[in-house]
């Protein structure tokens, strides 16, 4: 019998077809009443690439990230460790400051198996008490303080941390979410070596505590031991090889898996770990001074952000920025365009580096190289290909009947290997759903990770997309689940929808531009209001989970089967006429037209809001690196963010009466908008920043001021003041600057709030009247 095929001139490898083919007619022939899910299609060349693929095992003398870090200590005592802006410690002090914290952690009775929650802005202090944790045999959880409080609530009532590791200025926040340990400053304890020895980990026990997105509607925790980090860590130093002349950038949230191994690498390597101020990692211009002044050689960004780092160093008045220190740049987080890696590669000498894996298998399972010989093992594909296993780590690409699908067919992705994590904390049945037993491997685990992905011919993986409503956006793991049970909570809505959907022109070569549009349906007749929502929402979920908009409907749209269909849910109404003021001939013009291009909209006005029409803080760096491109000279995100309608822009960027720091958006008094009578006085987060206020403008009265209250760079006011007495007397000295009687009227959140609630106190303290003199707005 003879079989002849015919194909089109594009098909890549026609004879694996043909023999694949031929394979299912002999399993049919040979076993007719077979189900489908019995025929194996793979050739044996295929299955022994697996194989090769997946022999990743090496053997390494179990060990802890504590004594990793001891043991570099002790080689290199007096090597600088760790810095930022206000310190530098070689090895040996460092080690004696985690020590020091760990016994105190020990006197409060932390032992092995606890979980220490770690509050407190990035600082050298953050890193001491994130070993000092592990140092005390426990686990750490870090509770970024940029979360809304009832998120943060949450995490704290599921892990039941033993200890919570916080500032003074920030335990308003805490304090009713378990015991406080305030740690403000480094420790000089000279009676250490009398104090009680804390309980030293071992390989089994856990190391951290992640919390990522869920699809249940609230957010799970992912526990890993020091076994599958210390393999990740040693993996990575075998493949990449720090040295003591590398300086790694400690940039990445610490409430996000990338951190871990920025903040423990270098560590364990003897190179310099440098930590980036609280919100530098949103500021590409910041970033490239970081790396210039203090000559980083590592560095890790997601691809969107690496597009706007690119678009910002290509944007220096027409020069590139000098990046000659750096050696090594990863990416991981999302999808990797092989346009971004193009981009980069012509632009910088470091090798660019594409690592895949989620949090629940200790940050990174795969490593491609993004760029030249990476880049032509990836011609075909769409994206730069996720890569091979790290060490002792394995990949399942398996269908929905468990069997391993054949080169270029897709499949769901399985992980197996001594990185998994241990499951989900206090959540043993979303444990047994996603972590299920190896058929390949007996008495071994994989994790089901929802990701769709294809084997190439070289053994390399590439991802394709998602099985289920998970996302990544800018590098966030969002479950949509999680979003649409918020909204669903919310008082008359019945139904709920949302999705991710991209708008606006792609600017900066491979950029994330989608957005969260939310979708809602009333209960009876009740009138719900998008904005309201909106405002709801971020009580309870972190900024990037809140939609750009949420849009009202009557019913939703359903398929033939009676479900959903999310693609007829109708776009944001954003191309419809609006009143306002046309934009002037020259500036406001050529503003308005970069706005809609890169919103996505057909007509703006000059009195129109970048924000109000859907932009975001990505969004807004990739418009200041617009307008350097435009009118050559250096616009900064601040500047966007505190002047976010083209008719504001266009005079802060011309107005040569304009202060070079209200230009810059890095005052110690931030004037959002100029008016007659007694302004909010809006005090600044942890970060020090007050441009996340601008939004108030929009709510306010036309002719109402409002102004920021800053902590100036670089030496902000938090740094240089040595009690919060101090940070208030300074904040109030400005404050009676801009308003030398009363009433005041206060505003702010996290350490803002904890300032404005000191400030009252002393009002009260010292005027009778006190209470007629100032009014506050703060959320605790």
């Amino acid at each position: 019998m003879e079989l002849r095929l015919e194909y089109r001139e594009g098909v890549k490898e026609p004879q694996r077809i043909a023999r694949r083919i031929a394979r299912l007619l002999e399993e049919i022939a040979e076993r007719p009443d077979a189900p489908f899910s019995a025929v194996d299609l793979l050739l044996p060349e295929e299955r022994d690439l697996f194989a090769r693929v997946n022999n990743a095992k090496v053997t390494s003398r179990p060990s802890t990230l504590c004594e990793l870090l001891e043991d570099q200590a002790r080689r290199t005592p007096d090597v600088m460790a760790l810095v930022d802006a206000n310190h530098a410690l070689p090895y040996r002090e460092l080690r004696r400051q985690v020590k020091a914290l760990a016994r105190k952690f020990a006197a409060t009775r932390v032992t092995s198996g606890d979980i220490v929650a770690i509050a407190l802005p990035r600082s050298v202090r953050l890193v001491i008490a994130l070993m000092a944790a592990q140092e005390a045999g426990a686990a750490y959880l870090p509770l970024d303080v940029s979360y809304p409080e009832e998120r943060l609530a949450y995490m704290a009532r599921d892990a039941r941390p033993r200890l919570i590791v916080t500032t003074h200025e920030l335990m308003a926040r805490f304090e009713r979410l378990g015991a406080l340990l305030i740690y403000d400053a480094l420790l000089d304890d000279p009676d250490q070596d009398k104090a009680q020895a804390p309980t030293r980990p071992s390989p089994e026990d856990s190391a951290y505590t992640i919390y990522t997105s869920g699809s249940t509607g609230r957010p799970k925790g992912v526990t890993i031991s020091h076994k599958a980090i210390v393999n990740r860590l040693l993996w990575m130093q075998h493949e990449y090889r720090l040295t003591a002349d590398d300086v790694v950038l400690q940039k990445t949230p610490s409430s996000f898996d990338v951190s871990v191994w920025e903040f423990f690498w270098p560590l364990i390597a003897g190179a310099r770990l440098v930590v980036a101020p609280p919100e530098a990692y949103r500021d590409p211009r910041e970033l490239l001074r970081l790396i210039q002044d203090q000559r980083v050689t590592v560095i890790h960004f997601v691809p969107s952000m690496l597009a706007t780092f690119v678009a910002a160093a290509q944007s220096e008045l027409g020069r590139p920025a000098d990046m000659s220190s750096l050696r090594l740049v990863f990416c991981s987080g999302e999808a990797l365009s092989k346009e971004l890696a193009w981009t980069y590669e012509t632009l910088f000498d470091a090798r660019l580096h594409n690592l895949y894996g989620p949090t629940e298998a200790a940050v990174d399972v795969t490593h491609q190289l993004a760029c030249g010989a990476g880049a032509e093992e990836a011609a075909e594909t769409m994206s730069v290909p996720i890569g091979r296993p790290v060490w002792n780590a394995a990949l399942r690409v398996l269908d929905p009947w468990l069997r391993l699908t054949p080169i270029g067919a897709p499949g769901e992705l399985y992980l197996s290997g001594v990185q998994l994590a241990d499951g989900y904390l206090n959540h043993p049945s979303l444990t047994a759903q996603r972590f299920v037993a190896d058929p390949f491997a007996a008495g071994e685990r994989m994790y089901r990770t929802g990701d769709i992905v294809r084997w190439l011919t070289n053994g390399a993986v590439e991802y394709l997309g998602r099985a289920d409503d998970q996302i990544k956006i800018r590098g966030q793991r969002i479950e949509l689940g999680e979003i649409e049970s918020a909204l669903l909570d919310q008082t008359g809505v019945s139904q709920t929808a949302v999705i991710a959907t991209t708008t606006g022109e792609r600017i900066g070569g491979g950029a994330d531009e989608r957005q969260l549009i939310g979708y809602v349906v009333p209960s009876g007749d009740k009138e719900l209001d998008g904005e309201a929502l909106r405002i709801a929402l971020s009580r309870r979920l972190p900024g990037h989970m809140i939609p750009t908009a949420i849009i009202c409907m009557t019913a939703f749209p359903l398929n033939a089967s009676g479900k959903l269909d999310r693609k007829s849910l109708p776009a944001p109404a954003q191309s419809h006429k609006r009143q306002g003021r046309k934009p002037l001939p020259g500036i406001e013009t050529t503003l308005c037209e970069i706005f809609a291009r890169l919103l996505g909209v057909d007509e703006v006005n000059a009195d129109d809001d970048f924000f109000a029409l859907g932009g975001h803080s990505l969004l807004a760096m990739q418009l200041a690196a617009e307008l350097e491109r435009e009118f050559s000279a250096p616009v900064s995100v601040g500047e966007v963010i505190v002047n976010s309608s083209v008719e504001r822009l266009a005079r802060a960027l011309f107005d040569e009466q304009a202060g070079e720091e209200r230009k810059a958006g890095i005052g110690e008094a931030l004037h959002l908008r100029s008016g007659a009578g007694a302004p909010p006085i809006c005090i600044h987060p942890a970060s020090g920043f007050s441009w996340q206020f601008s939004v108030l403008t929009r709510y306010l009265e036309s002719d109402c001021p409002v102004i920021g209250l800053q902590s100036p760079r670089p030496s902000g006011v938090i740094a240089v003041c040595d009690s919060m007495d101090e940070v208030c007397n300074r904040h109030l000295a400005t404050i009676r600057k801009i308003q030398p009687r009363g009433p005041y009227r206060l505003l702010g959140y996290s350490l803002g709030g904890v300032v404005a609630q000191a400030r009252r106190a002393d009002f009260h303290a010292r005027h009778r009247d006190g209470r007629e003199m100032l009014r506050l707005y703060c959320r605790e």
